[in-house]
């Protein structure tokens, strides 16, 4: 979230105990506005800590907050040096992505079993492990996944039906298997019924 300001030197260069005690001892007007900012960005902190099931977009409310205060501390820092910092780390940024597409994001990519899934969109379909979601829009599926812990089970009362299973370890090409994915941490393979 604080992304690319905390890689700038220039914002770790800012002597911010010097500036607020500056602002304290001169009596400041700006001292108000930053201890209400400052209370507002603790006091939703603390709140959101303090529920039991935390997701990173609960601290989605401190950004106005805390997106004042670096701008208001970083009021010093000549704009030419933001600029130049802020596109050095967009690049870098940038290639590293670029990067990560062509080698670990592909071990993410559920496009090959969408369009297997989309093809075959009229069987029946059951998903034997843990399923969050993650091909339903990519298929364009218009109806769910069935849940089945007994896959052959399912593929035996649905012998034109498919299952997607997740193994740890490469099925090979059983006859069973009708289609393969590697992904992160195992394989995805689609199991088809005797039809």
């Amino acid at each position: 979230m604080f992304i690319p300001w905390i890689f700038i030197p220039e914002v770790w260069r800012l002597k911010l105990r010097t500036r607020i005690r500056s602002l304290i001892e001169t009596k400041s007007p700006d001292l108000r506005a930053l201890r209400l900012l400052s209370f507002s960005f603790v006091a939703v902190l603390l709140a959101f800590s303090a529920i039991s099931g935390k997701q990173p977009h609960y601290v989605v409310p401190m950004l106005p907050f805390v997106t004042i205060l670096f701008g208001y501390f970083m009021a010093e820092i000549p704009l030419a040096r933001l600029k130049s910092s802020a596109v050095v780390m967009l690049v870098i940024f940038g290639i590293g992505h670029a990067v990560a597409s062509a080698t670990a994001f592909k071990r993410y990519d559920l496009t090959p079993l969408a369009n297997f899934i989309d093809e075959r969109k009229d069987a029946g379909w059951a998903v034997a492990f843990d399923y969050q979601g993650e091909v339903g829009f990519l298929a364009r599926l218009q109806r769910p996944f069935e849940s089945t812990d007994k896959p052959e089970e399912w593929l035996g009362s649905h012998p034109s039906g498919y299952v997607i299973d997740k193994v740890s370890k490469d099925p090979g090409t059983a006859g069973q298997i009708a289609f393969r994915l590697r992904v992160e941490r195992g394989y995805l393979v689609v199991l088809k019924g005797q039809h």
